[in-house]
């Protein structure tokens, strides 16, 4: 059957496919109209005759009442006129006819009075209401007769013949009508469809010749609207495709193109690879990468050898745990911190450790990395480079040994020649000589100076070693500061600069050692009075900060040049200008302060303006003086 249908012309297929749609369509729609009709009629008829009956019950009701026998007979004869009805009875509540109206067949109307017994319908036993039954071609009607009470039954045959007479004949007259709707509708289809067959079947001759690049074009023109547009986008394909195929050209020759540069990216990937390797191999520094993932370190080969003298290599990829047993114990609890907790503060890592070497010796080592996301922002590794730097330290603590020894090997002495200078200037040992009182005076000031620089050298090597005395007492700041602005009031009155203080709080208690918080004040007051400007003052200001209390020593002068603030807490170093130079210091002053706040649980922070000078904040643990 499939194979039929498909050797079946277009319009064909068409046509027997749209008629059949036709005739299933005009067949529901005829069986709908058939069935609405009958059902109008049926119930037009019902509702007559139940009117007729309900009308006549109460009119033979209201004669038997009045005894009028004669009217009841006239009401008998007059609704039996209605062409439906196929008789009337009257009956008694024993079942007897007491009046007996028929229509023959020929329409004439006969009465009688038969009053013969007759069972009566089991559903009138006992009921005071109308009773509707229908048996074939026939509808019976029950209407009681009641005053009070129910004394007789109306009974209307009515004839159902004519209501199916008039179904046939719309049956009839809808069955012919569709089917010259779809004779019609067949024809019609087999003559519309013949040019647009044709012009699908040039549509089909375009498509077999799209293989080729020059097909033959099809007129678009002839057909339906819809078929001109398919004509039109075949053309348009038939086109394209002669377009695309001198673009694929192109194509082809730009991707040998890029294969060629390819090749030539890859050897610069090897070139780049190779100078990394050398780079880092040069650089003398090994390469670590720890996996959060799967908690494994990779090591590179020179990272190894840092650790093993004799050439013996550590796994490439070792656990977090075995690694970190590398370190020493007192430097593994912080490593261990770091890498378990996969947070590094500011997102880098710059730590100094010991890690054990193959000989079973600890050694020191520079360990700087960074931890990388993914592209959700979750950390995923922390990589970087392991640095050799014992002979760094070794170095710095030679340094630091020869400063300690050059120190006190000089304060000896040098307080003996500050205690001969200082009598030889009181007048003790006779009167001096005028032209020699200013060499005496740069000799005590030289002394001094020097005597001041010995005393910070010493107070670093105390800091670095941890030998601080430190001796905890409860300070109240505002006398505190009173005092220290007093007694640096002799060197502000000498760079021509005022002192102010503006304590913003009271009652302000801290518990620190006042020996080294004067130490820091007398260094971070004498810096602003240095490098103010003349005539300029000097702001001490102290308020309330979060959980501390803060002291803000604000000069004057220019600034901190950006150059060198990264290296302003560092030992030995001033910013080389000629105001530092003119002022002098031995740059241990501010390494000195940072080092002991850091001590004290407290920190020390700036700001800087070339234009408003620069202020010093120190932030004390404040305390409950209660």
């Amino acid at each position: 059957m499939t194979s039929l249908w498909s050797k079946l012309r277009l319009n064909t297929q068409i046509a027997i496919a749209s008629s059949t749609l036709l005739a299933v369509t005009i067949l529901i729609t005829t069986a709908f109209n058939v069935h609405t009709q009958q059902t109008t009629m049926r119930d037009a008829l019902l509702q007559n005759s139940m009117a007729l009956g309900r009308n006549l019950s109460s009119t033979i009701t209201y004669h038997s009442i009045q005894s009028e026998y004669d009217a009841i007979e006239e009401s008998l004869l007059k609704s039996a006129e209605f062409p439906e009805v196929k008789s009337i009875k009257l009956y008694d509540l024993n079942g007897a006819i007491q009046n007996n109206i028929i229509r023959k067949k020929s329409g004439e109307i006969i009465i009688s009075y038969a009053n013969k017994s007759t069972l009566l319908p089991l559903q009138l036993k006992n009921r005071v209401e109308s009773l509707t039954i229908i048996n074939k071609n026939t509808l019976f009607i029950w209407y009681p007769l009641k005053t009070t009470n129910v004394i007789g039954w109306l009974n209307l045959e009515i004839s159902l013949a004519e209501l199916n007479k008039r179904r046939a004949d719309i049956i009839k007259r809808n069955v012919i009508g569709s089917v010259i709707a779809i004779v019609l509708n067949i024809l019609i289809l087999l003559v519309i469809l013949i040019t647009p067959t044709k012009k699908i079947q040039s549509a089909i001759n375009v498509t077999q010749q799209l293989d080729s690049l020059k097909p033959k074009l099809t007129k678009e023109s002839g057909g339906s609207h819809d078929l001109n547009k398919l004509f039109s986008a075949l053309n348009s394909v038939a086109l394209r495709l002669n377009a695309q195929h001198t673009e694929i050209q192109n194509q082809t020759y730009e991707l040998t193109q890029n294969n060629i540069e390819l090749s030539y990216a890859k050897d610069e990937l090897e070139l780049s690879k190779e100078r990394f390797d050398r780079a880092i191999n040069g650089a003398n520094d090994g390469l670590w990468d720890y996996s959060l993932e799967t908690s494994k370190v990779w090591c590179s080969q020179r990272f190894n050898s840092l650790l093993s003298q004799n050439r013996i290599d550590i796994s490439t990829n070792i656990q977090i745990n075995e690694f970190i047993n590398y370190f020493h114990p007192d430097d593994s609890k912080a490593i261990k911190l770091i890498f378990n907790s996969k947070i590094i503060a500011n997102e880098t890592l710059d730590i100094q450790c010991r890690l054990r070497t193959d000989d079973k010796e600890y050694t020191w080592f520079r360990i700087r990395g960074r931890k990388y996301n993914n592209s959700e922002g979750i950390p995923v590794h922390i990589a970087g480079s392991l640095m050799d730097i014992s002979e760094q330290i070794r170095v710095d603590k030679m340094k630091d040994e020869f400063v300690s020894t050059i120190s006190h090997e000089l304060r000896t002495p040098l307080t003996s020649i500050k205690g001969s200078l200082e009598l030889i200037n009181s007048g003790v040992m006779g009167e001096v000589n005028k032209k020699m009182i200013p060499l005496l005076d740069i000799a005590c000031r030289n002394s001094e100076h020097l005597s001041q620089l010995i005393n910070d050298i010493l107070d670093i090597s105390k800091i670095e070693s941890g030998n601080v005395d430190s001796h905890l007492e409860k300070i109240e700041l505002v006398n505190f500061l009173k005092e220290t602005i007093e007694l640096n009031q002799g060197m502000a009155i000498k760079f021509n600069v005022a002192l102010s203080l503006n304590a913003e709080v009271s009652n302000a208690w801290i518990n620190l050692d006042k020996r080294s918080l004067h130490k820091i004040m007398n260094n971070l007051i004498s810096n602003a009075i240095k490098f103010s400007d003349n005539e300029k003052e000097v702001s001490v200001r102290l308020l309330k900060h979060k959980t501390h209390y803060r002291i803000a020593i604000k000069d004057t002068g220019l600034g901190i040049s950006k150059e060198y603030q990264p290296f302003l807490f560092t030992k030995f170093t001033q910013e080389q200008s000629s105001l530092t130079r003119s002022v002098g210091g031995s740059g241990l002053g501010l390494s000195i302060a940072k080092s002991l706040i850091e001590q004290l649980k407290g920190d020390l922070s700036y700001t800087t303006s070339a234009t408003e000078g620069t202020t010093f904040f120190v932030d004390l643990p404040a305390i409950n003086n209660k």
